[in-house]
């Protein structure tokens, strides 16, 4: 009889985001093997043969903001034993969850059947969101859950040495010893070569990922306010709760046709094809999924420096200021737009750092993902199907 795995997510295979990404890639590749069941709050999505999707109940709207956390972890704890049909936790041998909501839940699942898979250290990132004192509570709450979850788990799983360091710090595990495992997954096959830019093509600034506080996109609009002068136009690729205020944003500083907003895409490829540069100015990343795919497509990355206030990301683990992506101070954006500018007007040095880019992005594919969780996770478990 196979192993029966469950994931447990906020978001399912119907979703877009970094977190998704690995779900989507550890699905596939043991349900060749394991009997793979994934409950979320969304509805099912693609996925493989065989694999079981469940929507988990929302949880009710309203009540203290500051307590939200506590509340959805109360409300799973309740909702997921005797909710789903079928013994849903009874009848896993392993129950992988991704979210620390799910801490209460999981409370009477045996150690050695649970794996905390941390797509980033919540607390910190709550607070960097939103540094400010009215976080506390909610940062607090984070912190508890993500300890709870964290010490009940046989194995827990992070992205970078930099989030397992912010795990020890700020959710008071100073004895974690986790799996490292970077998430870097090959490009999907495109069905035909995406168009490249032409000469006549004006630079494309290209901003990744989810429009949220996080990751702070207003501060690639002060940017293109100082980048007239290049012709560059910025993209924003992805959607989320910032969205109307910078468009907002936009407008009022003139930026006009120079800003597109592209919402949530799927195949990044072709939009990476045409961009000149990623520009990430997050505050926050585990370890930087945006980041690594536009340097595995030889996009050269413009990363915000860890030296930079309130700023912490793992991407420095992988890539190198002024060889392979430029690392800059967003919160001096006169000295950031003017770096910027250099490297766009020299078209061979930002082809070599692209390359470069492509060449460390090639040598991070070399761990394979699925393979280092089968055998950190999985074998250690006792979970994993012998050779």
């Amino acid at each position: 009889m196979r192993p029966r795995l469950l994931f447990l997510n906020n978001q399912g295979l119907a979703s877009a985001g970094g977190g998704v990404t690995i779900l989507r890639h550890l699905v596939a590749g043991l349900a060749t093997d394991h009997a793979v069941t994934v409950a979320s709050f969304d509805p099912p999505g693609p996925a493989p043969d065989g694999v079981v999707q469940i929507a988990l109940p929302a949880a009710p709207g309203g009540g203290n903001w500051h307590l939200a956390p506590l509340a959805r972890a109360r409300h799973l704890r309740v909702s997921l034993p005797g909710g789903i049909p079928g013994g849903l936790l009874a009848g896993a041998d392993a129950v992988i969850a991704f979210d620390c909501h799910f801490a209460l839940a999981l409370a009477a699942v045996p150690r050695r059947q649970l794996v905390y898979l941390s797509l980033s250290c919540i607390p910190r990132q709550e607070w960097f969101a939103f540094p400010d004192a009215r976080m506390l509570p909610r940062v607090a709450q984070y912190a508890w859950l993500e300890r709870r979850l964290a010490r009940a788990a046989g194995a827990v799983v992070v992205s970078s040495r930099r989030h397992g360091d912010e795990l020890r710090r700020f959710s008071a595990l100073p004895r974690l010893v986790p799996a490292v495992l970077p998430p870097v997954f090959p490009a999907a096959p495109a069905a035909s070569d995406p168009p490249r830019p032409t000469a006549a093509d004006p630079p494309v600034l290209l901003c990744l990922g989810r429009l949220e506080a996080v990751k702070r996109p207003a501060l690639a609009l002060a940017l293109m306010a100082r980048l007239e002068a290049t012709g560059a136009e910025l993209w924003f690729a992805g959607d989320g709760p910032e969205e109307p205020r910078l468009r907002a944003e936009a407008a009022a500083l003139g930026l006009g046709p120079r800003v597109r907003f592209l919402g949530r895409v799927d195949a990044v490829e072709a939009l990476l094809a045409r961009a000149s540069l990623l520009v990430h100015p997050s505050a926050y990343e585990s370890f930087g999924i945006a980041v690594f795919e536009a340097m595995r497509a030889g996009v050269p990355p413009v990363c915000a420096a860890s030296s930079q206030p309130r700023t912490v990301t793992a991407c420095a683990e992988f890539a190198t200021d002024g060889s392979d992506a430029m690392f800059v101070d967003f919160s001096r954006p006169d000295e950031a737009a003017g770096r910027i500018a250099v490297l766009l007007a020299d078209p061979t040095r930002r082809a070599a750092m692209g390359q470069a880019a492509r060449r460390s992005a090639e040598r991070l594919l070399a761990s394979d993902y699925v393979a280092g969780f089968r055998r950190q996770v999985l074998a250690p478990l006792g979970l994993e199907i012998p050779a």
